[in-house]
């Protein structure tokens, strides 16, 4: 006996709860590691560069 829906077969992007859990852990450790690579290059940006030079840059893009 199969313990899935009947209705599992006739959708196929119908996904088990296991997999949904850990898709959203990757999701979140990707967008968590994105945000620190992101911050961690605008930081090394702004040290290698000089903040004198990016901050009239950064006013003009968020006024």
């Amino acid at each position: 006996m199969r313990d899935h829906a009947p209705d599992d077969s006739s959708d196929p992007f119908t996904i088990p709860e296991t997999e949904t859990s850990t898709t959203g852990v990757f999701l979140a450790v990707g967008l968590m590691l994105g945000t620190a690579i992101c911050l961690g290059s605008g930081w090394l940006i702004l040290k290698w560069v000089g903040a004198a030079e990016v901050a009239p840059l950064v006013k003009g893009m968020h006024p």
